[in-house]
């Protein structure tokens, strides 16, 4: 049988092993990172943020075989689809600079990056989430959901399984999640989960679409 026609299993396996491996990292470097050991605080970004895409290309091949992973990762081919790769970037930057223009207005808003700051800020944010999460997210777990129920439920529950994977990072010393609300949190990035599967259906099933939302947001 083709695993594809049985895609809870596949499913389980990446979401549970995602969930893991976020939560062993944690538990493992959160002393040293408490410690002010930054080797422990970069060793729990990098793990955590680049285990979807190990899990993913893992699961696809115990599960899929060699010809499974090479559908994966045509995954990151681009396709025609100008308009929505143009509306990934823009609606995320728009929806961001309202946000802090309205947090601004009711002197809310944290401090402006630095100058200086702003080119590892750029290479960082690019080579974590927004490289590494969404051939795991996006790429496989999506369209495994999509085999069983709408891409609209689908994105939904991808969306929260997702947002809450973050969870740990709430517990982690020097994460920028100490500052948010976890409820506020949960909601923004389960909405722009939906989001962002709306994009890989309207780019063909690419995750490149998605990545730069994700690099952009």
């Amino acid at each position: 049988c083709r695993w594809t026609n049985h895609p809870l299993l596949p499913t389980v396996t990446f979401v549970a092993t995602c969930y893991a491996i976020t939560w062993l990292a944690c538990l493992g470097f959160r002393s040293a990172a408490a410690n002010h050991e930054m080797w422990a605080f970069w060793a729990f970004i990098l793990v955590t943020v680049w285990s979807p895409t190990f899990i993913a290309l893992a699961t696809t091949m115990i599960f899929g075989g060699s010809s499974g992973v090479r559908s994966l990762l045509r995954r990151l081919r681009p396709h025609s689809a100008l308009p929505w790769y143009i509306a990934d970037l823009l609606l995320p930057a728009l929806s961001v600079f309202v946000a802090v223009s309205v947090a601004r207005a009711f002197q809310q808003g944290a401090p402006v990056i630095a100058v200086h700051a702003m080119g590892p800020t750029i290479a960082i944010q690019l080579g974590t989430g927004a490289l590494g999460e969404e051939l795991g997210w996006r790429g496989l777990l999506l369209p495994l959901l999509q085999q069983k129920v709408s891409p609209m439920i689908s994105a939904i529950i991808m969306a929260s399984l997702w947002a809450l994977w973050h969870a740990p990072a709430f517990f982690f010393p020097g994460m920028p999640q100490a500052f948010i609300s976890p409820l506020s949190f949960f909601v923004a990035v389960a909405a722009f989960g939906v989001f962002l599967g709306l994009i890989f259906n309207k780019t063909k099933g690419c995750v490149v679409g998605t990545m730069g939302s994700h690099f952009v947001f």
